[in-house]
């Protein structure tokens, strides 16, 4: 049998956000709060002051910067307390959500998405002059290899010590 993250269709995201909550069922009407501690397209773990049942069927509200998000969730597992005697952990898979609230969900989530390819290498073969400024140093010339957001992967003709800083010059196509 696969395990819980094998079997998950969306990829959860670490957000803290406020919520409050209905049971739909059964009479009385069970309410309270507490916080998400991540976040998909399609459920929720959060941290409740108490134990749900299984298979309870709620209302949810989800407050966030960009408005409410309402849903209709259902109790999916039942965990322990989160540490640092926090609440109980729920997983919740949303059952019902309007459009309107589908799209409030997914601008929370496209930054979040985003961010998580920042680390993604595109390839990038340029020359490239490197001048060590501290301590200073003779001019090197060599290429790149591939880049990111956080830096360049250098091909140099020779080692530089780690810390080294250096100023660069991209030889880029007029």
């Amino acid at each position: 049998m696969a395990n819980p993250s094998e079997r998950r269709r969306f990829h959860r995201y670490p957000v803290q956000l406020p919520l409050v909550f209905m049971a739909v069922a059964p009479a009385p009407a069970k309410r309270g709060a507490g916080w998400t501690r991540s976040l998909s397209e399609g459920g929720a773990t959060v941290e409740l002051a108490e134990r749900l049942r299984p298979q309870l069927s709620l209302r949810v509200r989800l407050q966030t910067d960009r408005g409410a998000i309402e849903t209709e969730a259902q109790v999916v597992w039942i965990g322990g307390r989160a540490p640092e005697g926090g609440g109980i952990l729920h997983g919740l898979a949303f059952t019902r959500i309007a459009p309107e609230s589908f799209q409030t969900l997914c601008d929370v989530l496209l930054p979040l998405a985003m961010r998580r390819h920042a680390g993604i290498r595109l390839p990038l073969d340029l020359p490239v002059t490197c001048q060590p400024t501290n301590p200073p140093g003779s001019p090197l010339d060599g290429r790149t290899g591939n880049v990111n957001r956080g830096g360049l992967f250098l091909r140099l003709p020779r080692l530089l010590p780690p810390g080294t800083r250096l100023e660069l010059t991209l030889h880029t196509a007029k």
